[in-house]
């Protein structure tokens, strides 16, 4: 049998394939949750449970048939006696995102998000001296269930989730196409004047293959158009949105003084990669209320960049500890939308003496960055099913 057989065989099994084939969703509902892990990131099962195409219940029975295995309830994570907790260490527990919840005769039952290679449960079953049945489970419930016994942190994105799933009228959306949960609009209020914008008015309606054409003169940085060229072949080579995020973050780092991007959902800012690499796992745990916060909240809804100073309100100054100390700088926010919808911002801080240089080259980049996740989308439908 040739590879490309093996992968035909392989793709029926993925979760999408399976949820089709049992008629729990459409592939117009597959194809928004594609869609929606692309641009926000997450494992498809998570992304599916915050549209409300299916319940968690649901879930985990379509996770264990897929990689047959054991079937145990979402809720046998909620209640595990702690002499089977400590028979793996914390360390390893909270590094691998696993749990053991449950044992019988010489077998331990681990919850987990992946079954990964197998090399990880030989090694739990010669620490533990039992065989290691892992089970799979939604990753919500998981990262429920560590938060729960040993505190680790939840990041807004599964908090908000964790709240959802409390509730006891939360039921899966209409199956129909085109009936999963509507994302709601953003509400931000009016704004008091901003900042100077980095661009008119008149250039948020940028033609699509609009180009810096002249970076040499346009940017007066040293190697701006071997480094741009660059950023492109790379960009068609992504395979995800940290990627994406990983390689915008790259490029601009000689540029700029710090700098960051943030998720837009569902009325807030989340803290996604930031270029200092000393405090990014703190970075993600940041949120942002975008009706408490300018010019966030005004460059979200008008997917107009912001250039002015860094805000100083209460929401605004969440990300002061991520950027360093530059009084000379100007602070810029940076719209990223797809689908005319705006996904992410970008925040930078530029020296105030090469904002016109900075200017074109942003604006190029930014457009070859939501190419960048329309292509992700792309792959992942293809790959789907």
């Amino acid at each position: 049998m040739n590879q490309v057989m093996r992968d035909a065989i392989t793709d029926r099994w993925l979760l999408g394939s399976q949820l089709i084939e049992r008629q729990l969703i459409t592939q117009k509902q597959l194809d928004e949750a594609i869609e929606h892990k692309s641009i926000f990131g997450g494992r498809l099962g998570t992304c599916l449970l915050e549209l409300g195409l299916v319940d968690e219940e649901t879930l985990a029975g379509t996770l264990a048939d897929q990689q047959q295995c054991p079937y145990f309830p979402p809720a046998a994570l909620m209640d595990i006696p702690g002499d089977i907790l400590k028979l793996i260490p914390v360390k390893t527990v909270l590094k691998q995102k696993i749990l053991p919840f449950h044992q019988d005769n010489s077998s331990l039952y681990v919850a987990v998000v992946d079954q990964g290679d197998g090399s990880l449960f030989s090694v739990l079953s010669g620490l533990t001296g039992r065989r290691i049945v892992p089970v799979l489970f939604p990753e919500i419930r998981i990262l429920i269930a560590l938060n729960m016994y040993f505190s680790r942190p939840l990041a807004p994105r599964y908090e908000q989730l964790a709240r959802a799933l409390k509730q006891p009228s939360r039921k899966p959306a209409n199956h129909s196409p085109g009936h999963s949960k509507p994302q709601p609009e953003l509400a931000v209020p009016p704004s008091t004047k901003p900042g100077s914008p980095l661009v008119d008015a008149g250039d948020h309606d940028r033609k699509p293959d609009q180009d810096p054409g002249h970076l040499k003169t346009a940017v007066d940085f040293h190697t701006a158009d071997r480094t741009y060229q660059d950023l492109l072949h790379t960009l068609c080579d992504i395979r995800d949105r940290d990627q994406i995020a990983q390689s915008l973050l790259s490029f601009l780092a000689p540029y700029c003084h710090g700098c960051a991007l943030l998720t837009v959902r569902e009325g807030t800012l989340s803290g996604w990669k930031c270029s200092r690499k000393d405090r990014g796992d703190k970075f993600s745990l940041i949120q942002l209320e975008l009706d408490r916060t300018e010019p966030f909240g005004t460059t979200v809804r008008t997917r107009k960049p912001y250039c002015g100073d860094f805000p100083r309100d209460r929401e605004g100054t969440k990300i002061r500890p991520f950027f360093p100390s530059a009084p000379a700088h100007r602070f810029l926010i940076v719209p990223i939308a797809i689908k005319g919808r705006t996904v992410s911002v970008l925040c930078l801080q530029v020296p105030h003496s090469d904002l016109e240089q900075i200017r074109p080259l942003l604006d190029a980049v930014i457009r070859k960055i939501e190419l960048a996740f329309q292509l992700v989308i792309f792959k992942k439908k293809i790959l789907s099913c």
